[in-house]
């Protein structure tokens, strides 16, 4: 009995010290609260319509919440209301600048929860969470929400488009993105780096497709080379409507369709491989080489897939690739197709050059005699595919892939994910503008006077020279070569 209550009185000695302890940590020591005064409330002030002063009939005073670290401030507002000498009003107020018609707190403070949520990817508590411990500040979700929209309403739209006019380089990347069963078509510049323009809608379908670049061409942008997938959306919606555009798809995503299919091959090959005869029961002897695993040929080739589609191999990856090669003959010549597509794609060629390796590789019987082949090489032979693969070579600042659209894209949804209630079609949209917002600000052509808009313009043929000048031209010496090059015009 005594034991017992000794027990229970040092329970409640813990309990007391836990509650002392807890009482001294969310003990805060308030600091002394900031208090600034704005006067605006002269005896005459202009109509904030047409201009016309009018008289002051009486002053008014109220505070309004600013921010400063780990301290509460406020703004001491006095202003005037003012007779109207006008027909716009009866009464007008003045306003201070910086503080909004009857708003409780300052642009400050506004312009603070709208960085929180686009720049730094806040959700609405942890907004809610760093207000209050750095600037002593209490806000709610719906004061939240109401900034945000304060910050669209505020966005110029139509200076923005006359904007993306005067900077738009000539190459447009078009993609979509999904978000809650809506679908996001956005437009970009990779050459400038902005987003050109951007729909919501609610299906993907060719009807959407057609609207979204209707929109762009009634409105006076003038395409030159278009990037996309191979969705067949693009195929006749952009040709449609500008004359002379080409059409570039995405090398990329041709080589990804490609090597999906290759590595289906490999795997159809892998379940061909022989296995070993079953183990004799019983505990392995000592004596002798280990017993190898069964299914040593597949579990080598899982771990080691990679290999035979990597692009650049290292020493050591060579030596495991060459233990591939053993396995099944098969696999040396998937190895080469992948070498040899890939040097089709690569980077600094012409046309030209790029169609005389795409004949030389369709026209390597060793290969294409290959039935585990037969898809690749199908939708390497199309023709009209392959063309606009090589639309980037004949244009000088033109990419070959959709990745800049795709990285915006992908940006986006990060943003998306740490606010779970913006998944209608207005609050979509407000999200997209007030990132296009933030970029247009932050953007090099709006912020440095002296930048020019990059254009893309067309390669020039390469002159082939005749055997006569080109033996004439291997006589030179060195010196006079350099020479040459200097009295070149530029």
């Amino acid at each position: 009995m005594r034991r017992s209550i000794d027990r229970r009185r040092r329970q409640r000695r813990k309990r007391r010290r836990q509650a002392r302890q807890r009482r001294r940590q969310a003990r805060v020591i308030q600091a002394k609260p900031i208090y600034q005064t704005k006067r605006r409330a002269k005896r005459r002030h202009p109509c904030p319509t047409c201009g016309k002063k009018g008289w002051r009939k009486r002053i008014k005073s109220r505070l309004v919440r600013h921010l400063a670290h780990k301290v509460p401030a406020f703004w001491r507002i006095i202003v005037g209301v003012y007779a109207a000498a006008c027909a716009c009003s009866k009464f007008f107020t003045s306003t201070v600048e910086g503080v909004a018609l009857r708003a409780g707190y300052t642009d400050a403070v506004r312009q603070k929860v709208v960085d929180l949520i686009v720049r730094d990817h806040l959700p609405l508590r942890k907004v809610q969470t760093h207000l209050k411990e750095d600037f002593a500040l209490e806000v709610s979700v719906g004061f939240i929400y109401d900034c945000l929209n304060g910050a669209e309403a505020r966005i110029d739209k139509v200076a923005y488009w006359q904007w993306v006019l005067a900077n738009f380089s000539g190459v447009m990347c078009v993609d979509e993105v999904h978000d809650c069963g809506r679908t996001i078509l956005v437009a970009t510049d990779p050459l400038n780096d902005f987003t050109v323009d951007f729909a919501v809608n609610e299906k993907n379908d060719q009807p959407s497709m057609n609207a979204f670049l209707d929109g762009l061409k009634n409105r006076g942008l003038r395409v030159l080379v278009a990037i996309t997938d191979g969705s067949p959306l693009y195929k006749r919606a952009l040709a449609e409507r500008w004359k002379g555009l080409q059409h570039q798809l995405c090398v990329f995503h041709f080589l990804k369709d490609q090597m999906d299919e290759v590595l289906a091959a490999i795997r159809k090959i892998r379940d061909e491989l022989p296995v070993n005869p079953p183990h004799r029961r019983g505990r392995p002897s000592p004596r002798g080489r280990p017993r190898k695993d069964r299914h040593w040929r597949q579990k080598l080739l899982n771990e080691n897939i990679y290999l035979l589609v990597k692009k650049k191999l290292t020493r050591s990856e060579r030596r495991t690739l060459a233990e591939i090669y053993a396995l099944d003959e098969r696999f040396g010549a998937i190895r080469r197709y992948v070498d040899r597509l890939h040097r089709v794609f690569a980077k600094g060629l012409t046309q030209q050059a790029a169609r005389n390796r795409r004949t030389r590789l369709l026209g390597d019987r060793s290969l294409t005699s290959q039935p585990f082949l037969a898809k690749p090489f199908k939708m390497l032979a199309d023709d009209e595919v392959f063309e606009k693969l090589l639309v980037s070579l004949g244009w000088h600042h033109v990419e070959r892939t959709s990745n800049h659209v795709e990285r915006k894209n992908r940006s986006f949804r990060k943003t998306q994910k740490t606010c779970y209630k913006r998944r209608t079609t207005r609050t979509i949209e407000q999200a997209y503008w007030l990132r296009i917002d933030r970029d247009f600000q932050n953007h090099p052509l709006t912020t440095d006077p002296e930048a020019c808009p990059l254009r893309i313009r067309k390669r020039s043929p390469r002159r082939r020279r005749s055997v006569a000048a080109a033996r004439k031209g291997s006589r030179l010496t060195t010196h006079q070569r350099q020479a040459t090059r200097l009295r070149r015009p530029a």
